[in-house]
């Protein structure tokens, strides 16, 4: 049974104390190694240069005599991320043997929220989306970049497959949270009983993977950790993906033969500088990751591509939020989360601070030095945060002046330019209309006149990057003529199709999880039963 209900928003606004981090991403392809937790700030490293050719173009050639043992099963999945969990259970369930390979040495991925409509315990408190006009907002947003038939088979079945999920959590007494979302659906968070209350730490985000694991494996399948898959095999990109082949942490080989198929999960691109180049590249400024686990380098979209698959030019989804502060890796660690004023680097206000995160995104990434400050007065610092302004002063992560213009000199921007947003942006709180970004009135205040001020850098973090082969709705992956490889699927973060170049968190927060939920549950069961539907 869920341990309680809380609002998405204030689940956000309420970790502010506890200052949280996240967890995952990873080397690039080509250096085919094995990443370690870091423990200081990682950043995308990226170049405005554009090289005429990119690394990862060119396949692996992996001799045969390099490898050093043979495995078969029915069924390989890649990753051990919530796309690649589903996907192993749900094969397992349906009664063939599994083996699941994750090249870490336990299973993680970026992020928390599982979001997903009409679940059983929506509908039974009357609480229905409407799955048809729910794909068409994920349609508008994109643009038309995403494949509507995605979206839909999302739409109809993610409340079905997050009923099954919930089925496992209650049958091992695995707690988790619901998170009422203000748009649509639920989003749904696994962990610790008092998670809430002490704030998300990285240990805590397997606990769903840890599951599903747990419970494929009273399936019969087997998990090996710290085995990076590197190359499918189909020769000469022909006929059928019979098999993987992949590096083992003591620099040996296996080969792992799939009779039925193989299921790729595995994850974004968003620590591959050279794929960010290449496919988001409105992304590739180095950007620093969230998240403190590298292990998203865009292994998939590689494997895929050297098979032949169709992997479109882009541009993928840049997910980038702005909920941390200077010191990484912090998530929602900024210490007000309302929006008050937003400046650049010069001291210039430029943007509706009320906007959602992936309208905001482009526009702070194109700003000089690609960050902004929140600026702030007493005013702002009640009795619950001052602690924690306390502790970011003393970090550096917030500056403080008993006036705008020595305020501004705490972050190298203009006392003039600054002290001409402070003072415009009071005009229009005391008008009560942002006649210059037009910001809703509901979001103005306060207003800063009350020293001491405060400084908050908050530069944007980096936290998937969504970009891979195609697929049908069937998941399984396509080639460049648009038809199915045969004995090749994949799902979640490492596919394109379902997002356009923005991430839609206005229409629902945990979507990308609630995704590669989905389609990893739907690869799975089809990928073992061959179905086509």
């Amino acid at each position: 049974m869920p341990n309680k209900k809380v609002s998405r928003r204030n689940f956000v606004a309420g970790t502010v104390g506890g200052l949280v981090v996240g967890a995952v991403a990873g080397v690039a392809i080509g250096e085919i190694g094995f990443p370690q937790t870091k423990t200081t700030t990682q950043t995308v490293t990226t170049t405005k240069q554009v090289p005429q050719s990119y690394s990862f173009l060119t396949p692996l050639d992996i001799p045969a005599s390099s490898i050093k043992e043979t495995v078969s099963a029915d069924v390989v999945v890649l990753g051990a991320g919530i796309s690649g969990c589903a996907a192993a259970a749900s094969a397992a369930e349906a009664g063939v043997n599994v083996i699941q390979l994750e090249k870490y040495s336990t299973a993680t991925a970026p992020g928390e929220f599982h979001g997903a409509i009409n679940t059983q315990e929506l509908l039974a408190a009357g609480k229905q989306t409407d799955a048809a006009a729910f794909a068409e907002q994920l349609f508008e947003f994109s643009e038309g970049r995403a494949d509507y038939r995605l979206l839909s088979l999302w739409a109809d079945h993610s409340g079905t497959v997050m009923d099954w999920l919930l089925g496992i959590a209650k049958s091992t007494n695995t707690n988790y949270f619901e998170i009422p979302m203000e748009a649509n659906g639920l989003d749904y968070l696994f962990g610790p009983s008092d998670m809430l209350n002490n704030g998300i730490g990285a240990s805590e985000f397997p606990v769903v993977y840890q599951m599903l694991i747990s419970y494929a494996q009273g399936l019969g399948a087997v998990v090996r950790y710290n085995t990076q898959a590197l190359k499918l095999i189909r020769p000469n990109n022909q006929g059928s993906v019979t098999g993987v082949i992949a590096k083992n942490s003591d620099g040996t080989y296996t080969q792992f033969n799939a009779a039925k198929a193989v299921i790729i999960c595995t994850g974004d691109i968003a620590n591959n500088s050279e794929m960010l180049q290449k496919y988001i590249p409105w992304t590739a400024y180095g950007l620093d990751s969230a998240y403190d686990i590298y292990t998203n380098t865009g292994d998939g979209l590689a494997m895929a591509l050297w098979a032949g698959a169709n992997i479109p030019d882009g541009p993928g989804c840049g997910m980038v939020h702005f909920f941390s502060t200077n010191k990484l890796p912090i998530m929602f660690g900024r210490p007000v989360m309302s929006p008050g004023l937003y400046v650049n680097k010069y001291g210039d206000r430029f943007v509706n601070e009320g906007a959602p995160n992936e309208y905001i995104a482009p526009i702070v990434v194109r700003q000089p030095g690609h960050t902004w400050w929140q600026i702030f007065d007493s005013q702002s610092v009640n009795t619950t945060l001052q602690p924690t302004i306390q502790a970011m002063l003393t970090t550096g992560e917030v500056t403080t002046a008993s006036t705008i213009e020595a305020l501004a000199a705490t972050f190298g921007a203009d006392p003039t330019r600054l002290g001409a947003s402070v003072d415009r942006y009071n005009q229009i709180i005391d008008s009560g209309t942002d006649t210059d970004f037009g910001k809703a009135a509901t979001l103005l205040g306060p207003k800063n006149t009350t020293p001491p001020y405060y400084a908050c850098e908050s530069p944007p973090d980096y936290l998937v990057g969504i970009h891979g082969p195609l697929t049908n709705t069937s998941m399984q992956v396509l080639d460049t003529n648009d038809v199915p490889i045969p004995g090749l699927y994949a799902a979640g973060n490492c596919t394109s199709g379902f997002f356009g170049d923005g991430y839609p968190m206005h229409l629902m927060g945990g979507l990308a999880k609630g995704h590669a939920l989905t389609t990893g549950r739907l690869a799975g069961l089809n990928a073992a039963t061959g179905s086509t539907s």
